[in-house]
């Protein structure tokens, strides 16, 4: 299923209970494909904190938004690997994303212990 499709039906699992899980997920997976749709999923999450009146939503969206900068998505990765708790498939792929935005940024020996820590989580999907 395709990014655009999924934001949708993620902001109205959001707004009831709330499955902030799954929208961190998505959020990786996100970042992976561009910086914006990272953007767009972290300003979904944000806005649907504010439409539920729910400050900790609303804060993790602004703080996976103030992450992204320019095309450097590091901290809202960081962001992601610390207070998600995705799963070690989308854990590791938050890594390897993280890894190669570390990569891209001259941070060499950062992004190889971000590449090393996303093979120890998932060996066969990095």
């Amino acid at each position: 299923m395709a990014t655009n499709v999924r934001r949708p039906i993620t902001y109205f699992a959001l707004t009831p209970a709330g499955s902030l899980p799954l929208a961190l997920r998505s959020a990786v997976r996100a970042a992976v494909h561009s910086t914006i749709d990272a953007r767009q999923w972290a300003g979904l999450i944000a806005d649907a904190g504010r439409d539920t009146d729910n400050p900790m939503l609303r804060q993790c969206g602004q703080r996976l938004r103030d992450g992204i900068h320019d095309s450097d998505l590091t901290q809202s990765l960081t962001c992601l690997i610390n207070d998600a708790n995705p799963g070690n498939a989308t854990l590791a792929t938050a890594f390897a994303q993280r890894g190669v935005n570390h990569q891209l940024a001259g941070r060499d020996s950062q992004a190889l212990e971000d590449f090393d820590r996303a093979i120890e989580l998932d060996s066969g999907d990095v």
